[in-house]
């Protein structure tokens, strides 16, 4: 659901002690966006608070409008997560109908979602679900749904895609988000520019967490390639155990057999 070339991901906390508001998390990661699309080598940059392959489900109080409130125990289950704009498009996560965030999707903006086809699917089998409005506090406050992305896999890749929704990280800011930087080469070469950009916002903040979506990749499937090997080993002993027991009981039945 993503092209992990040529992509490096830099986790990023933000203190609360440095930066305890909303608009001053969202005021951080806009300039630091704006700083790392200026990095020689940089193709493009978003910025996400959950990475593919790393997210897992959870329960919401997600309604759609004009549709009766889920029974007790049945709500809908789906993955959420704020991306900047220009996420989709630095991942090769396909835009499929609608629009993508821009720089207008403002806490003073009306609330806009991007949904997955998946969800699409699943809740809009029959009708265009752009415009609809949907909710995550019970009505309090609704949001417009303005694109739908392709399906990805966010919980591994022996997973199939779950129903995602997706929000403007200036309208749901968060303290811990990573960035996504396509590069024109190899991007562990982007690492010191990329952590010397965000340096120069902000000096003393810690960037230890950053890797190629490729190691991601890798160690997101290195718990399956190891019950993988281990079953190999196991295989190739078992086989070793059944040459060696034939030889013996051929050779027995031999000697039996020689004068």
């Amino acid at each position: 659901g993503f092209n992990p070339e040529n992509v490096l991901s830099v986790r990023l906390e933000l203190p609360d002690s440095t930066y305890p508001e909303d608009r001053q998390q969202a005021a951080f990661f806009q300039e630091a966006l704006t700083r790392l699309a200026s990095v020689p080598g940089v193709k493009s940059v978003g910025a996400t608070t959950g990475l593919p392959l790393t997210l897992s489900l959870s329960g919401s109080d997600f309604r759609i409008e004009g549709r009766p409130e889920p029974e007790a125990g049945k709500e809908m289950v789906i993955l959420t997560r704020s991306v900047s704009p220009g996420y989709f498009g630095t991942l090769g996560i396909p835009l499929r109908k609608g629009r993508d965030f821009s720089d207008r999707d403002k806490s003073d903006a009306p609330a806009a979602a991007i949904i997955n086809a998946e969800l699409a699917r699943i809740y809009f089998p029959n009708e265009d679900p752009i415009s609809k409005r949907i909710t995550f506090d019970d009505g309090e406050s609704w949001m417009s749904i303005v694109g739908i992305v392709g399906d990805v896999k966010q919980q591994g890749l022996d997973s199939d895609a779950k129903p995602e929704v997706y929000f403007s990280y200036l309208q749901a800011p968060a303290p811990t988000m990573s960035f996504v930087v396509r590069t024109v080469s190899d991007p562990l070469s982007a690492v010191g520019a990329v952590k010397g950009q965000i340096q120069t916002i902000d000096k003393d903040l810690p960037i230890d967490d950053a890797k190629s979506m490729q190691q991601l990749l890798v160690e997101s499937s290195s718990g399956r390639r190891f019950n993988t090997l281990l079953l190999t080993l196991f295989a190739t002993v078992a086989v070793m155990l059944a040459v060696v027991g034939i030889y013996g009981v051929m050779s027995y039945s031999v000697t039996q057999r020689t004068h």
